[in-house]
């Protein structure tokens, strides 16, 4: 997939622009150096990770995975009115630990001074029925 010409400065869209685009330059870019980012390890246990290890992390769950759909919510529980990405209807990247877990997850994202300070799991977020799913 070629990438953008442009971001429009929105930076929650224009993050998930970069990831369905694989652009790990503006990646590095709009994520802070500081910032906490969530991975999965290979037991589907989430953990905190440095810029470097999620970006590492993300490329190597985009290596088998195209992104069709992308939606923008917001968070209703932990962190109220912040960003939340889903990528294909929430199945991207993070993947549920158990059955008793929702199957979809977004990307919730904290913004701060221009940057991404964090990125986490988050499945609180407004429901909307999509065709005869219900995401919550």
């Amino acid at each position: 997939m070629p990438k953008p010409q442009s971001y429009k400065g929105d930076l929650v869209k224009d993050f998930a622009k970069a990831v369905q685009h694989q652009d790990y330059d503006y990646l590095t870019d709009i994520l802070d150096r500081k910032g906490l980012f969530m991975i999965q390890d290979e037991n589907l246990v989430k953990q905190d990770a440095t810029r470097p290890e999620f970006l590492n992390w993300l490329e190597q769950k985009l290596k088998n995975e195209t992104i069709q759909k992308i939606q923008y919510k917001r968070c209703d529980a932990c962190a109220i009115g912040n960003a939340v990405v889903l990528f294909n209807l929430g199945e991207f990247p993070y993947i549920q630990q158990s059955q008793l877990d929702p199957w979809y997850s977004g990307v919730m994202l904290g913004i701060e001074n221009g940057k991404i300070t964090e990125i986490k799991s988050c499945r609180n977020f407004k429901r909307r029925v999509l065709g005869k799913l219900r995401l919550t």
